[in-house]
C-alpha cells in the first residue's frame, strides 16, 4: 500500500520529469512544452511575437486528480487499519487472512507551477 500522500508527490514528480523530458526530447521539432508565457484563453491562446517587453512569470495551472483510495482493515494477529492507494501486481504471497475493505473516490484539484519552456530560447 502507498501512503496517499506519497502517491500524490510522486505522481506530481513523474508529471514534472516527463514534461521536462518531452520539452528536450522535441525542441529539435520545434515544438514548445508548456511555454513560459502566453496571451489568450486556453482554448484560444499564442506566444507573443516579441517577449521581451512583457513581465513573464510563471503559469499557475490546476493539476485534477480522481483517484480510489481503500481502507483495508485484516484481521490478523496484528489488526490494523491502512488508508493509501494500492498497487496492481502480478503473483506475490497467497494470506488466509480476512479483510474488510472499503473503498472510496476522491476528486480534487492542486494549483501548480510545471516545469516550463523558456520561449526566448526556442525562437
Amino acid at each position: 500500500m502507498i501512503p496517499l500522500d506519497k502517491y500524490i508527490a510522486e505522481t506530481i514528480k513523474k508529471i514534472s520529469l516527463r514534461i521536462q523530458q518531452a520539452s528536450d526530447d522535441c525542441k529539435e521539432l520545434g515544438v514548445i512544452v508548456n511555454p513560459n508565457i502566453s496571451i489568450g484563453t486556453s482554448n484560444d491562446s499564442y506566444i507573443p511575437l516579441d517577449s521581451s517587453h512583457l513581465n513573464i512569470q510563471r503559469r499557475v495551472q490546476t493539476l485534477e486528480m480522481e483517484i480510489c483510495v481503500s481502507a483495508i482493515q485484516e484481521t490478523d494477529t496484528n489488526a490494523k487499519l491502512g488508508i493509501g492507494i494500492y498497487e496492481l501486481g502480478i503473483g506475490g504471497k497467497h494470506s488466509s487472512t480476512h479483510k474488510n475493505i472499503g473503498e472510496n473516490k476522491v476528486k480534487f484539484t492542486i494549483p501548480i507551477c510545471f516545469p516550463t519552456t523558456d520561449i526566448k530560447s526556442n525562437n
